[in-house]
């Protein structure tokens, strides 16, 4: 084990690992020692907020959405309702944030249509969200050189958990990660599956952690889960799919342990 030659922090997540396999001397200072710089304060809406806005705005139409299958027009109708609830609940339709959320709200309706297209032909296939926004963590216990065993916690969020099955050995699950960002830059991700860190790591938390106590839990995953990212924005819905994400997650777990 390498513990005695790099320490780690107690707890690492799919954005810490990815420093630490890209620079271990970045990693050391941002994430064992916390040297970070100071974020500066910026007026307006970029992006990340909108990442940020979008991520609820799923997680909110999914938790009023009772009954699978419904007709799309009502989908997109409950989309748009809960995207304007979420608007308002983060300030984003204040004087002073609205001009800079204009861009991101005249894309509302495209985006909802755009989703739930993607999501009727995902559930054709006989998909269906078990879990959203999960917080999972895996504590890993590593044996070092000098005979110490220390427990490094491996900690995320999963955007979200789809099932296909009834419980039974049949069942398949798939790991699904939204993003916003390049679509070209998420296929230039996975063309190299063992150098994309952040699917990987989701899908060892979302097999290995122990997210409930109940082996009986129906939602409890013991079976391989599959990965992909879902790419959205008002030109479309896009899912880019992570091959062979379990091997990826059994390297990344290797990773930690060596």
């Amino acid at each position: 084990s390498g513990c005695l030659k790099l320490p780690l922090p107690t707890q690492i997540t799919a954005t810490s690992y990815e420093s630490l396999r890209q620079c271990p001397y970045r990693f050391f200072a941002r994430h064992v020692l916390n040297l970070r710089q100071l974020d500066e304060l910026e007026e307006g809406v970029d992006r990340s907020d909108f990442g940020v806005w979008l991520h609820a705005v799923l997680q909110s139409f999914h938790t009023r959405r009772d009954e699978v299958p419904v007709a799309k027009d009502v989908d997109v109708a409950l989309w748009v309702q809960a995207a304007q609830d979420v608007t308002q609940a983060q300030g984003l339709d204040r004087d002073s944030r609205r001009p800079f959320f204009l861009p991101f709200a005249a894309t509302l309706e495209r985006l909802a249509v755009n989703y739930v297209a993607w999501l009727h032909g995902h559930e054709g296939q006989g998909w269906r969200l078990a879990k959203a926004e999960e917080v999972v963590q895996w504590p890993m216990v590593l044996s070092c050189e000098s005979g110490e065993d220390v427990t490094v916690t491996l900690h995320g969020q999963l955007d979200r958990l789809d099932r296909r099955g009834q419980g039974s050995d049949d069942t398949a699950w798939t790991v699904i990660d939204y993003k916003t960002g390049s679509l070209e830059g998420l296929k230039q991700k996975v063309r190299q599956p063992l150098e994309d860190t952040q699917l990987a790591f989701y899908a060892a938390l979302a097999q290995h952690a122990p997210a409930t106590a109940d082996p009986g839990d129906p939602l409890r995953v013991t079976q391989a889960v599959e990965g992909l990212y879902l790419q959205m924005d008002e030109k479309g819905v896009t899912q880019v799919e992570h091959p062979d994400v379990i091997e990826s997650a059994q390297a990344l777990v290797e990773g930690v342990r060596m």
